[in-house]
């Protein structure tokens, strides 16, 4: 008996690149339904991240957690450090995440300070 790697869905490339999503293309998604999801580690997620995203971090066992986390027919929007876009779908995509919609272009960055949500001010709103 021959055993074969895990192959995503007919019509996933692991070499596409992942569609850019300009910061408003990302909050339609996220009005929608779409999951953001946040692969940076958890310290630099706590200083300061997208308003309602999940952070499961690249480093780790990022996928089997992301697909503990979502059922596999989740829309997902991904929040990166630039050139891990790729490899954070392909990791969703091996487990059953295949509906990665896109990323938000250059990721987190000054643009986005005044929109940014920390640790500390999600305790203060559930104390």
């Amino acid at each position: 008996m021959t055993v074969s790697a895990a192959r995503p869905c007919l019509g996933f490339d692991p070499e596409a690149p992942v569609l850019s999503l300009s910061r408003a293309a990302l909050l339609e998604a996220q009005a929608r339904g779409v999951v953001v999801l946040d692969t940076r580690d958890a310290e630099r997620f706590a200083a300061g991240h997208w308003p309602g995203s999940v952070n499961i971090a690249l480093d780790g066992p990022f996928a089997l957690q992301a697909t503990l986390a979502f059922c596999g027919n989740a829309e997902i929007a991904l929040i990166c450090d630039p050139g891990t876009e790729v490899e954070a779908r392909n990791q969703l995509g091996l487990l059953g995440l295949h509906r990665v919609c896109g990323v938000l272009a250059g990721g987190l960055g000054p643009l986005d300070a005044h929109r940014l949500v920390t640790a500390t001010d999600e305790s203060a709103r559930t104390a």
